[in-house]
Parts: C-alpha cells; structure tokens; sequence
C-alpha cells in the first residue's frame, strides 16, 4: 500500500511540476513582443525565439531565464537589467545592444556577436564566450568568472583585462 502512495504522489508531483514549467512563459506575450518590438519587465523565461527579428527591442528589465533566442536578431537591443541566467544566445546578434547590469550568468553564446555591446556591470559567471565577437564592447566591472573565452575576440573591449 504505500509503494502504491508513493507513485501516486510522485506522478502528481511530476504532473505539478511540468505543469509549471509550462506556464513559465504566455505565448500571446511572445506575439505582442514580435509585432510591437517592446516589453519591458515582460516574464518570457523559457521562451522559444530562436531566429526571431527583435532589432531595437525593449526588454529592459525581463525575465529571459532559460529562454533560446539563438540566431536572434537582437542588434541594438534593450536588456538592462533584464535576467537571462541560463538562456541561449548562441550564433545570435547583439551588436550595440545594452546588457547593462543584466545577469547573463550561464549563458550559451557560442559563436554570437556583441560587437560595441554595453555589458558593463552585467554577470557572466558561469558562460560559454567561445568564438564570440566582444569586439568594442564595455566590459568595465562585469563579472566574468568561469567563462569558457576560448577563441573569442576582444579588440577594443573596454574594461576587459585578460588573466
């Protein structure tokens, strides 16, 4: 009897949790950021935005935990302050963009390119830098413990002082 108890109440727990997990994000809230290209302090934790066309966007302030906006175009987007720990950027476009005192902790950006990006005061523990474009960007007072930098670019960076 209480083996039975025991699976009943771990399969509700996992129905509870991937039921959670779902509602992280609304996807009306992914539409109205696509055609409106701003939404400040919007909750998009794990949203699928791979390869979307967010050039300018504001999304200062939002929760983009876990979200995967690979091959993105984020150019000269606004994401000061925004929570991206976890998300993936890999191949993505953040040339110009502000990522002021955003926790980027975790995070995939293989290969992505933030060429003249405000990153200052931003958290980058724990992320995958390889083969990423920091050229001219502003790097003063990040926090860049254990980031994978392998072949990276940081001609011109400002702020960034290797070993």
């Amino acid at each position: 009897m209480n083996a039975l108890l025991t699976k009943i109440l771990c399969g509700v727990a996992l129905i509870v949790s991937f039921g959670a997990g779902a509602a992280a994000h609304d996807p009306s809230v992914e539409e109205a950021l696509l055609a409106n290209k701003a939404c400040p302090k919007c909750k998009l934790a794990g949203a699928s935005l791979s390869g979307a066309k967010l050039a300018g966007v504001d999304l200062s302030g939002a929760d983009l935990r876990g979200a995967n906006l690979s091959k993105s175009d984020l150019s000269g987007a606004n994401l000061s302050n925004a929570d991206m720990a976890g998300a993936d950027v890999s191949d993505a476009n953040l040339d110009g963009a502000n990522l002021h005192d955003t926790d980027l902790s975790g995070l995939d950006a293989v290969k992505a390119s933030f060429v003249g990006a405000d990153l200052s005061k931003a958290d980058l523990a724990g992320s995958d830098l390889s083969f990423a474009n920091l050229s001219k960007s502003n790097l003063e007072d990040a926090i860049m413990d254990a980031v994978d930098i392998e072949g990276t670019r940081f001609d011109n960076a400002k702020g960034y002082a290797p070993y």
